[in-house]
């Protein structure tokens, strides 16, 4: 999430930033880094590239921030693995699109389907690929620990790096 860039802007220009001072701010940044993925990995897959998302670069920012040098004002949301793939490696399976398709009106059943297909095939490619000991990662919220680490840890890594104006991240009470 790169905030810096606005600031400088508004320091040139006498305009003080205050995206960063509101909870919105921060919503919309975490969207457009979504958004820059997606489109990174359009691209690259275009051009015969293999992707690798990694949503693990936020367990330690600071670690990553340091490496990066960056400033003020940006925070490592996600990173991105381009490059041409060394074999064909078992591709980790994906909630279903069907999951994130609703026609006129939020479809639960449908939701509730697709989760099942993807418990399933998960449970399958963590036997194919060796690790059955693995915890199966099912939906995202469902897991107690990544919840907890989201909030406490993340929110720590956000004050941190000037993303708290108006105390908008003590609204976060776990």
């Amino acid at each position: 999430m790169d905030f810096y860039r606005t600031y400088l802007t508004g320091e040139r220009t006498g305009y003080k930033q205050v995206i960063h001072k509101d909870i919105e701010g921060i919503l919309a940044g975490s969207v457009d880094c979504g958004i820059i993925l997606g489109a990174s990995v359009i691209a690259a897959e275009s051009l015969g590239l293999g992707t690798f998302p990694i949503g693990g670069i936020r367990k330690n920012p600071e670690e990553v921030i340091e490496l990066l040098g960056l400033p003020k004002y940006t925070f490592p949301m996600v990173g991105l693995a381009i490059g041409y793939p060394a074999d064909e490696s078992h591709k980790k399976p994906r909630i279903p699109f069907s999951s994130y398709k609703h026609k006129e009106s939020y479809n639960k059943s449908i939701v509730e389907a697709s989760i099942n297909t993807y418990d399933e095939e998960m449970s399958k490619y963590l036997k194919d690929i060796g690790d059955l000991n693995k915890k199966q990662i099912g939906v995202l919220l469902q897991q107690e620990s990544i919840k907890q680490f989201i909030i406490l840890m993340l929110k720590k890594r956000l004050i941190s790096k000037g993303l708290n104006q108006n105390n908008i991240l003590s609204k976060i009470n776990r």
